[in-house]
């Protein structure tokens, strides 16, 4: 596992630059120096700080939150099939069965496995549990895997 770096504070979960983790770190800076400073010329109190640096805190603040919610990619599942060996017969998915989820978007850029390789782009599921759907007749595609 690779230690945190002080670049971390400036780029994105793939290691690319980010504006707004720049912007985070350089108001979040500034309101910390102004409260430093104001606290060294009167250490027996807390500082009060100008309305506009707590303003602008806020904003910097929300504005990383709203990139941070929208940056993200939804997980988009492509297909679930049956795992099944070469030369295995095609079958619908049965409860039991081991499946593939295959798709884009379960990882999150950047991620890789404890040893550094990098994550496949599909999940596999193994002896899925049977679901409380799956003792009632199949009524769709869904119920009738029993995932």
């Amino acid at each position: 596992m690779e230690r945190p770096r002080a670049a971390d504070l400036l780029t994105d979960d793939a290691g690319r630059g980010s504006l707004l983790d720049v912007q985070y770190v350089l108001v979040n800076a500034a309101v910390l120096g102004c409260a430093l400073v104001r606290l060294a010329g009167h250490p027996a109190q807390l500082p009060q700080l100008p309305w506009g640096l707590v303003v602008l805190l806020a904003l910097s603040g929300a504005t990383y939150l709203w990139g941070k919610a929208v940056s993200g990619g939804r997980p988009v599942i492509l297909s679930v099939v049956r795992s099944r060996e070469l030369g295995d017969l095609a079958a619908p998915v049965r409860t039991g069965d081991d499946i593939e989820i295959r798709g884009a978007g379960f990882v999150p850029p950047g991620a890789g496995t404890p040893t550094g390789s990098p994550v496949p782009s599909y999940a596999s599921a193994t002896s899925m549990s049977p679901s409380p759907w799956s003792r009632w007749p199949a009524a769709s595609p869904t119920r009738r895997t029993g995932c």
